[in-house]
């Protein structure tokens, strides 16, 4: 097996910037890519933002990220864009993925991450995300999300699902579909289990402090 290979997301580009005075940027990252099988279990570890997980078609999983900066100096946002570092490991059957670097202190500057996660349809997908808002639409694998504080809204297709489990500590857990709208239940947190069946995806959404939404099509 072989060991990770740290991959600097670089090659940042500032694409629009505020005139002086209400300094505000995008810096946008190469985008990387890696050719998968529709068994290739895809895992991501995201630290803190905005996070889209689509749907694509072919064998190729692509990653892309943007970083907005407000409230502060465009060169010192851009020097804590570039420390940003996405490590890869990839073995027969497994791509793993872990966005590093991320700066634990940003000063009030605004340093948000936006990151787009572009999955073949067939694969499965695990996320370990820390803080912020995440969004899956259209895959039909199997799904684990593990999200520590915000909101998860997953869409899903019904005919591809075996069962679905959403588990929320403080906050919402609900599951939309054609049926109607089932809520979360418990006293120590908030459970959704929901089994259409037919499909064959499994899908686990776990939150700590926040939402989870399922909205089956």
């Amino acid at each position: 097996m072989k060991a990770l290979v740290p991959c600097a997301v670089a090659a940042l580009a500032i694409l629009t910037a505020a005139p002086p005075g209400h300094a505000s940027a995008v810096l946008q990252t190469e985008a990387r890519s890696w050719k998968v099988t529709p068994n290739t279990r895809v895992r991501l570890d995201f630290p803190v933002g905005d996070l889209h997980v689509k749907a694509a078609s072919g064998s190729e999983v692509r990653f892309e990220l943007q970083v907005r900066c407000k409230n502060g100096s465009t060169d010192a946002c851009e020097r804590r864009a570039s420390r940003l570092k996405l490590e890869h490991h990839q073995s027969e059957g497994d791509l793993r993925l872990k966005l590093e670097g991320y700066p634990k202190a940003t000063g009030g500057m605004g340093f948000v991450l936006d990151g787009i996660l572009y999955v073949p349809s067939a694969c499965a997908v695990n996320i370990d995300m820390g803080v912020g808002d995440l969004e899956v639409d259209g895959m039909r694998g199997d799904l684990d999300v593990d999200l520590g504080v915000g909101e998860a809204t997953v869409w899903l297709e019904r005919a591809a699902i075996s069962s679905v489990n959403v588990d929320v500590g403080i906050g919402s857990a609900t599951v939309d579909s054609p049926d109607g709208s089932t809520r979360g239940r418990g006293w120590l947190g908030r459970t959704v289990h929901w089994s259409p069946g037919g499909g064959t995806s499994r899908i686990s959404l776990d939150v700590g402090v926040g939402e989870a939404q399922v909205k089956v099509r």
